[in-house]
């Protein structure tokens, strides 16, 4: 019994010591703010401060004689208080979704002298309100959906500073109409429509800011590379258009339709779908094109899961009839992914569905099957098929109905 006595009192102990080894960098200033300690030991983070009512927010610019330089990650998430933000000439990083979700705050404001260097992911996403921010000019990078869904953001200028700007930075900012790069920045530079970067002697599209005023995309030949996000911007480009030099198909929402030149070696374009260039796999169908009905064309054996760049079918908005025919061999992985299709008919010929093919077909509700009851349900667990409005799919084989239960409540 003294031994278990023991063995509890030197655990308590143990623990404690813990606690307190994690807290010892924790200081706090009157009630409801909280800094944590750099392991420079010379400046602090803010991690917490206490909002009492709506309004004004003024971040501190010091702590017991040291500098705040960061603000923490979440410090101001779903905070409806924060109506205009002053951010000290001290802060140097701003972490990720540090005021995502602020749906009334309305303007930013960076005090003179800013030192901040990095925005980094979705810091002040969601932010509906935000209409007015001045970047500071020795930031240096903006992260993925760093101002996401900023709906009433109308312009931004990208300071000099700037040397790594994520493609998605500004995704879903859908009043935004200008943005303007400085002339001083070496990294980006802006022709057009475009936003160009410029690194190692390679020229990469970096963003995509729409189409002319025909609608008519036409992606430029001198590039290296097209980033990650570059057409999130992109919103009225109904038709696009490819040059001979693409080996790749980038995905653009708003494309309806897109028209490969007829000297590119590996694909070719068909009523604005994109083929290899035998025809052999349908490679790209265009998320925003309006026909409700498609049917294969005979000689494709398989459509594609990304291996050429964007994936089939995946989000496509308006297609809810898919007829695709015997001599078809192989579906890629997660062709149809989020796709709004309805009705489906697989042929039997159909050897292999690649991993979650049909995974979030939220409208899925029933597909004809040219094979047996027994061989759809080895093909169903491939599929990954879930239905959020439909948990039952109703699937018509040779030899019968089936009923999936999709296990969806």
């Amino acid at each position: 019994m003294k031994k278990l006595l023991s063995f509890v009192l030197l655990l308590t102990i143990l623990l404690s010591a813990l606690v307190l080894s994690s807290c010892n960098n924790r200081k706090f200033q009157g009630f409801g703010t909280e800094f944590i300690l750099n392991s420079d030991k010379a400046s602090y983070t803010l991690s917490y401060m206490y909002l009492g009512k709506k309004g004004d927010v003024v971040i501190p610019s010091e702590y017991n004689g040291l500098p705040i330089t960061r603000i923490r990650k979440n410090v101001f998430w779903n905070e409806h208080y924060v109506e205009n933000l002053t951010i000290p000439a001290t802060v140097t990083h701003i972490n990720d979704y540090a005021f995502e979700n602020c749906i009334n705050l309305e303007k930013v404001t960076f005090e003179s002298g800013s030192q901040l260097e990095d925005i980094n992911n979705c810091a002040f996403a969601d932010c509906y309100s935000l209409r007015e921010i001045e970047l500071p000019e020795n930031v240096e990078h903006i992260g993925g959906n760093a101002f996401r869904n900023c709906t009433s953001l109308e312009s931004v200028h990208i300071p000099k500073g700037v040397s790594n700007l994520n493609g998605a930075a500004f995704s879903g900012c859908s009043s935004l109409n200008s943005i303007t790069i400085d002339e001083e920045n070496e990294t980006y530079k802006k022709v057009g429509n475009f936003i160009y970067e410029l690194k190692n002697d390679a020229k990469h599209l970096a963003m995509c800011l729409g189409a002319d005023e025909n609608g008519d995309l036409f992606l430029p030949e001198d590039i290296d590379e097209i980033n990650s996000g570059a057409f999130t911007l992109c919103k009225n480009a109904d038709t696009v258009y490819l040059h001979e030099g693409f080996d790749e198909i980038p995905r653009i929402e708003c494309a309806k339709a897109y028209v490969v030149a007829e000297d590119n070696p590996n694909f070719c374009s068909v009523d604005g779908v994109v083929y290899k260039k035998d025809m052999s796999y349908l490679v790209h169908y265009p998320q925003s094109k309006e026909d409700k009905t498609f049917t294969l064309p005979s000689q494709v054996i398989g459509i594609d899961g990304g291996l050429f760049g964007a994936t089939a079918f995946m989000n496509v908005k308006y297609l809810e009839n898919l007829i695709i025919p015997e001599g078809v061999k192989y579906i890629g992985d997660r062709a149809f992914w989020g796709s709004n299709i309805k009705y489906v008919e697989l042929p039997k010929s159909i050897e292999n569905v690649g991993f979650k093919a049909f995974y979030d077909c939220s409208s899925l509700k029933e597909i004809k099957y040219a094979g047996t009851r027994r061989e759809f349900g080895l093909l169903m667990d491939l599929m990954w098929v879930n239905c959020w409005e439909t948990p039952i799919l109703k699937a018509v084989c040779s030899n019968g109905t089936k009923y999936v239960w999709l296990g969806i409540v």
